[in-house]
């Protein structure tokens, strides 16, 4: 159960990091 949110919450945490990363590469662009 534990184990299982921590990967939830690491896969929010990637996904968001992402995100933030293409909209700032978008704006450079």
């Amino acid at each position: 159960m534990v184990v299982s949110l921590c990967v939830l919450l690491g896969t929010l945490i990637g996904s968001a990091i992402i995100a933030e990363l293409v909209l700032r590469f978008q704006g450079i662009i």
